[in-house]
């Protein structure tokens, strides 16, 4: 699948100021590269969609791992805190 194609007046020698549709002989050539833009642009999206939602599912699983050590931290302070004569009580 072609990405980026030049384009068709620049091939033959003609400028990029003038209309693109110039350089168009009929209405096929201009809707080909629509057609393959959109195919791009769907692929792409069919792509990075579901990427980016494993990001965000991956990225929640290691908020909620970090939050569970915090809280271990947090009682290991305690433990080690607290002092001896409290134990005895």
């Amino acid at each position: 699948m072609i990405l980026l194609r030049n384009h068709k007046g620049a091939d033959s020698g003609g400028s990029f100021t003038s209309s693109p549709f110039f350089f168009c002989s009929n209405i096929r050539s201009l809707s080909g590269g629509i057609w393959e833009g959109l195919i791009c642009t769907a692929t792409g999206l069919a792509v990075a969609i579901p990427c980016y939602a494993g990001y965000n599912y991956l990225v929640s699983r290691v908020n909620a791992i970090v939050l569970d050590m915090e809280k271990a931290a947090g009682e290991i302070v305690n433990i080690v805190s607290e002092s001896p004569a409290s134990k005895t009580a």
